[in-house]
């Protein structure tokens, strides 16, 4: 759960986990009122997940499938679908292992995040279990965050 004011308003995001692993896109966000009511709630939760959660790729395997299929000022890998979780679940470090929704099926990979220009950065999932690249999100990202 993580908690911000902005504004008047406070944001509460809860986090869908499964098995101690972030389920990306999943959770819920609050916006609560200065008077402790909730003004919004918005989210999604995918409550039949049925995954293995023990990653056969390592994390540095996965980034460099990644940076091969996306290389700094090289042409990037068009078949790679981009995905878009309303919020990137809170993630901060350059490897993270999460769940990533798809079609009603739930894959295990590592988000890895790869420069793809000097200003432009991408955080790549990589299938946890045998390296397929399952999509990509464009972020905003510095080292120093």
């Amino acid at each position: 759960m993580a908690s911000y004011p902005r504004g008047f308003l406070r944001y509460v995001r809860f986090e869908q986990l499964y098995r101690g692993v972030s389920v990306g896109g999943g959770g819920y966000e609050a916006n609560v009122l200065p008077s402790g009511r909730v003004g919004s709630l918005d989210g999604r939760f995918y409550p039949d997940l049925v995954v293995d959660v023990t990653p056969r790729v390592p994390a540095a395997q996965a980034e460099s499938h990644a940076r091969v299929a996306f290389p700094l000022g090289g042409p990037a890998e068009a078949s790679v679908p981009t995905v878009q979780f309303e919020t990137e679940n809170g993630f901060r470090q350059r490897h993270v292992l999460t769940i990533v929704p798809r079609g009603g099926q739930y894959v295990l990979a590592w988000g890895v995040v790869v420069q793809t220009s000097p200003r432009d950065w991408l955080r790549v999932y990589v299938d946890a279990t045998n390296s397929s690249l399952v999509g990509r999100q464009p972020i905003g990202w510095s080292e120093n965050r």
